[in-house]
């Protein structure tokens, strides 16, 4: 009896850490997550509105902090582009951001204020932080990479009410929530 108590547990706690920790790569499952999710969809592009592309590449992740019970959430959308589509989406994105703060609070509510660049590199990626949620940064917000380099836009959400701060440089709180090799 004892035995099948533990292995009932044992079961119970990888399937836990299974859906904690294993990241959603399905492009369907996308839509239905930008809309349910936060501030996504103010942020988050809808597939629909993008032009035709080459590749297209998401994730959903969830990165505990502590236990199961505390945890980030993100959503990653990388779009390949060709050239000339690339040189357009670029173009379009630049106008729609033109007016971000050059700094961003990194620090949550009630606590000294702590500014960061909004802009930030890591490899052939440009990163800019362009908007934030219900509950602003460092909590809620969205941020464009891109990489002229491999023609991308990638479109990065990040959630977690539970955050107080984040602790610089930005460069590795990307690598740490987002599942992506940035090359």
């Amino acid at each position: 009896m004892r035995r099948k108590k533990r292995i009932i547990i044992v079961c119970a706690i990888l399937a836990i850490a299974f859906w904690v920790v294993y990241p959603n790569k399905s492009i369907s499952s996308y839509s239905s997550k930008r809309e349910s999710f936060f501030s996504a969809s103010e942020i988050m592009p809808s597939i629909e509105s993008l032009p035709v592309s080459e590749r297209m590449i998401y994730r959903y992740k969830k990165t505990p902090w502590f236990l199961p019970i505390w945890y980030g959430q993100t959503m990653l959308l990388v779009v390949t582009y060709d050239d000339e589509t690339f040189a357009s989406e670029l173009n379009e994105i630049n106008n729609q951001y033109h007016d971000l703060p050059d700094t961003v609070n990194i620090v949550g509510m009630g606590d000294e204020a702590k500014y960061i660049s909004s802009y930030f590199s890591i490899n052939s990626y440009e990163f800019r932080i362009v908007g934030t949620g219900r509950y602003g940064c460092p909590k809620d917000f969205g941020m464009i990479a891109v990489s002229e380099e491999k023609k991308e836009i990638a479109y990065l959400y990040f959630y977690d009410f539970e955050l107080d701060y984040i602790t610089p440089p930005m460069s590795d709180f990307v690598k740490i929530y987002f599942n992506y090799q940035w090359v």
